[in-house]
């Protein structure tokens, strides 16, 4: 809960300054790189992971995905007396030739493969030249095991561009519940994954070059056993203040205070019979003893997006 309201504090900061218009081109190609995605709840932390290697020769380390973050960095050393070693993976920049104190030119090596009904039948190490890594020396948050964070991002220096521009210009990813056991992953994939076998998909727009380097969607309202809560429309526009992003480095989704009232509202009947918890300044007041608890006693909650598309979050 902290960490997010810190990330949440961050994008707020962020996002003024830098709403603006791009446009950018897209090709399209027909190779296809996956990485396997798994949840951090094991080490305690919010996110999720993939593990790559970096370097000459290369070196594997264990990254966070993120893509409200442009910038790939990993904890490390650079001419630092007396900072602490934190985590497992130090990369010592000092030792490396050709290299920045803010941030380097690297190779990236990722394992490609290609999926008939999610079985591998090839497999072979892709190089991503010229990524740019940033080196931290002090490290705030719950990380523990973690080596650092991989920038996916929408600005042409992130790991998510760089290497998307190999494989069409696409990037995805699907994330498997974040308690799931440690041996479940779903992928992050450079490339056209159209897959035959997978079940229908809704699709909805992403906002790109306003808000950078988020993505951003077009939301339209919130409904609540099918009525549509009254929220000003102002709330949802990207382009004036409003909007809303997607972002994997934070694990709960936040509303700001007049749509959170409003959905907190329509919660507060069925949520009257269970006894209230306070977890402090950090948390919402929402909190319960959920002994007796099951979800068909709560009502529904829908996400609309403006093109048609609805979430149902479980």
């Amino acid at each position: 809960m902290r960490s997010d309201n810190a990330r949440l504090q961050t994008i707020a900061r962020r996002m003024f300054p830098r709403r603006k218009n791009v446009q950018v081109k897209m090709w399209q190609s027909n190779n296809l790189v996956e990485l396997p995605i798994r949840s951090a709840a094991d080490i305690g932390t919010g996110q999720y992971f993939v593990s790559f290697r970096i370097g000459s020769p290369p070196r594997k380390f264990i990254m966070i995905i993120d893509t409200g973050s442009s910038l790939t960095w990993m904890k490390c050393k650079y001419k630092c007396k007396g900072c602490s070693r934190i985590g497992l993976a130090i990369m010592k920049g000092y030792l490396m030739p050709k290299h920045h104190v803010l941030g380097r030119h690297e190779s990236a090596r990722i394992l490609r493969q290609r999926y008939g009904h999610r079985t591998p039948h090839r497999r072979r190490k892709v190089k991503v030249p010229e990524v740019m890594i940033g080196c931290s020396e002090t490290i705030m948050g719950e990380f523990h095991d973690i080596d650092g964070v991989m920038g996916l991002g929408f600005e042409w220096h992130s790991f998510a561009l760089k290497a998307a521009r190999k494989f069409g210009y696409k990037f995805s990813y699907c994330l498997v519940d974040h308690l799931s056991p440690s041996n479940l992953v779903n992928f992050l994939v450079f490339g056209d994954a159209n897959d035959p076998t997978t079940p229908k998909l809704q699709y909805t727009e992403l906002i790109l070059g306003i808000v950078n380097p988020y993505y951003a969607v077009n939301v339209s309202g919130i409904s609540i056993d099918g009525k549509m809560l009254k929220i000003p429309s102002h709330v949802w526009d990207i382009r004036s203040g409003g909007g809303v992003i997607v972002d994997s480095g934070c694990s709960l989704t936040q509303l700001v205070r007049p749509v959170f009232d409003r959905v907190v509202a329509a919660f507060k009947a069925p949520l009257s019979k269970f006894k209230k918890l306070s977890i402090g300044s950090e948390g919402p007041d929402i909190c319960f003893d959920d002994t007796g608890y099951k979800e068909s006693m709560m009502p529904k909650l829908v996400i609309h997006f403006a093109d048609g598309a609805k979430l149902t979050p479980q």
